[in-house]
């Protein structure tokens, strides 16, 4: 998965989990990126949590929206991972409730 869409979203805060192969081995800087590309609602974000297994390792937790041009503020993320990461899992929360109407794409990048 590389996005997100009206039935990938929460009512609620539970945090959810990007499902695939994720871009996050090494250790670094990534940049988490909500790119917005249609739907009548921005997607309102609350954080950004990477795992490795069950252990917290990196998180952003500020308030975003990915929406159109004049409704995008704080829609990057960014995880500082110190060390090599084995078993990567990564969780966002999300405060949909009933503004769902939202799809877009999510980009992790290594800042060099």
């Amino acid at each position: 998965e590389g996005g997100w869409n009206k039935s990938s979203l929460p009512r609620d805060n539970t945090p959810v989990e990007l499902h695939g192969e994720l871009p996050i081995r090494e250790a670094g800087k990534y940049v988490i990126a909500f790119i917005y590309k249609g739907g009548r609602d921005a997607l309102p974000i609350k954080g950004a949590r990477l795992y490795d297994g069950e252990k917290l390792v990196a998180e952003d937790m500020h308030d975003g929206n990915a929406g159109a041009p004049h409704n995008t503020r704080g829609n990057f993320y960014h995880l500082r991972v110190d060390q090599e990461v084995k078993d990567p899992h990564l969780f966002f929360i999300f405060d949909c409730k009933d503004a769902r109407d939202t799809r877009g794409i999510i980009n992790i990048s290594l800042e060099k």
